[in-house]
């Protein structure tokens, strides 16, 4: 996918060079196509520091039902929301939208949170459908924690966080989500970091681009 580079050397040069928006959503389901956003929280980085006075946090109105539990819990959302103002949606999309910017979007299992803020984005600002294209690139910090650690039993957020001996919890609550993916992605960095040069090398390899070529082309 990536010519003379990798998604690690990608990462860490937007990491060293870039603003990263880190964020989060919550939902009504897991159907990307109709189920509405409840919460988007975010928080800036450059260079691994949090950006000062970034942090985002929006509750969003709608009329869809809420699931009473996710999994064996009481869903915290529920209680959350009744102690925040509830933005009307085309509002709160537009203000998570010209918050991003010129910063580069990064979520933990991010491909879900992507597809349903595009999705929420067509259907409530839809005679603004072209800013959906301010989300993309962007980086998956799952992604990046597989390749870095391939042999953990699994990669939920709370796994990791304790796995990983991070701090931050897996509350179910954007806001703190933001915050203990911020920690592993910090994490990731200190871990990609020293095998960028490694990776090239061998990618420079004359047998390794010669099965590059063969694989892209079958592709």
């Amino acid at each position: 996918m990536y010519d003379n580079s990798t998604y690690i050397q990608q990462f860490v040069e937007t990491y060293e060079n870039k603003e990263i928006s880190i964020f989060d959503t919550e939902t009504t389901g897991l159907d990307v196509f109709h189920d509405d956003i409840l919460q988007i929280a975010a928080v800036k980085i450059c260079n691994g520091e949090i950006v000062r006075n970034s942090q985002l946090s929006i509750y969003l109105e709608s009329d869809k039902p809420i699931p009473e539990m996710l999994g064996d819990i009481v869903n915290p959302i529920i209680e959350e929301r009744k102690h925040h103002t509830l933005l009307p949606r085309k509002n709160a999309l537009k203000k998570f939208l010209d918050y991003i910017g010129d910063s580069v979007l990064l979520g933990h299992n991010a491909d879900y949170d992507i597809n349903i803020l595009k999705n929420n984005v067509k259907r409530d600002l839809c005679e603004e459908r072209n800013n959906v294209t301010l989300l993309s690139p962007y980086i998956d910090s799952l992604r990046l924690i597989k390749l870095l650690r391939p042999q953990l039993r699994q990669y939920k957020l709370k796994y990791l966080l304790e796995m990983l001996h991070l701090e931050g919890v897996n509350s179910h609550l954007a806001d703190a989500d933001v915050d203990a993916t911020r920690n592993l992605v910090v994490y990731c960095y200190s871990k990609a970091k020293d095998i960028v040069n490694s990776q090239l090398q061998f990618m420079q390899q004359k047998r390794v681009q010669d099965r590059v070529l063969v694989v892209r082309n079958n592709y």
